[in-house]
C-alpha cells in the first residue's frame, strides 16, 4: 500500500510542476472574471427604446390581457428567470376600428341605421386621427422617463375609467362588445 502512495505522490508532483497545469491554474480565475465583467457590460447595454404595438381586437377581450402582460414585462417581471428592469419597454395601443365595426353590426341588427351612418362617416375616420394626435403629443411632451411614466399612469387611469363605463353600458345594452377608445 505504501508503494501506491509513493507512486501517487510522484504522479501528483509531476502533474503540478507541468507548465500546462500552472498556466491553466492561473488562467481560470482570469477567464471567469472576464466572463462576469463581459456579462455586466452586455446587461447595461440593453435596448431601452419604447416599442409601440398596435392591437386590433375584434373580440374586445384580447387587449386587456395583452396590456397586463406588457405592463408586467415593463416592470421587469418575466416568465423565466429573475426580475429584470432592463430591456425594451412596450406600450399597446388599442385600435378601435374592429370594435366599432362590431358595434355598427349590432346597431344595424337592431335597426339603428342612423348610428351606423354616423360611425361610418365621422367616428371611424376620426379614430385614426386621434391615434396619430396622441402619438405626436407623447413624442413632443413625454421626453423623459419620468414624464413617460406619468403619461403612462394617466393613460392607464383614463382607460380604467373608460373600460368600467363601457362595461356597464355594454351590460345594460346586452352586448359583449361595445365601442370606445
Amino acid at each position: 500500500m505504501r508503494r501506491v502512495f509513493i507512486i501517487a505522490k510522484s504522479e501528483f508532483h509531476t502533474a503540478v510542476r507541468a507548465r500546462g497545469f500552472l498556466v491553466g491554474i492561473m488562467l481560470m480565475p482570469i477567464l471567469f472574471g472576464s466572463a462576469v465583467v463581459l456579462q455586466r457590460v452586455v446587461e447595461r447595454q440593453a435596448n431601452q427604446t419604447l416599442r409601440r404595438v398596435a392591437v386590433v381586437d375584434e373580440t374586445g377581450q384580447l387587449f386587456a390581457p395583452l396590456e397586463a402582460s406588457a405592463e408586467a414585462w415593463n416592470r421587469g417581471e418575466r416568465d423565466l428567470g429573475p426580475k429584470v428592469a432592463e430591456g425594451p419597454q412596450f406600450t399597446l395601443e388599442s385600435i378601435a376600428y374592429a370594435v366599432n365595426e362590431n358595434f355598427m353590426t349590432f346597431c344595424d341588427r337592431h335597426g339603428d341605421a342612423e348610428t351606423v351612418r354616423i360611425y361610418r362617416e365621422y367616428i371611424q375616420p376620426d379614430e385614426r386621427a386621434h391615434q396619430q394626435l396622441g402619438q405626436r403629443l407623447l413624442a413632443k411632451y413625454a421626453t423623459t422617463p419620468g414624464l413617460q411614466g406619468a403619461a403612462r399612469n394617466a393613460v392607464a387611469r383614463v382607460l380604467e375609467i373608460a373600460s368600467a363605463a363601457r362595461s356597464q353600458a355594454a351590460q345594460r345594452m346586452g352586448t359583449a362588445c361595445f365601442p370606445g377608445c
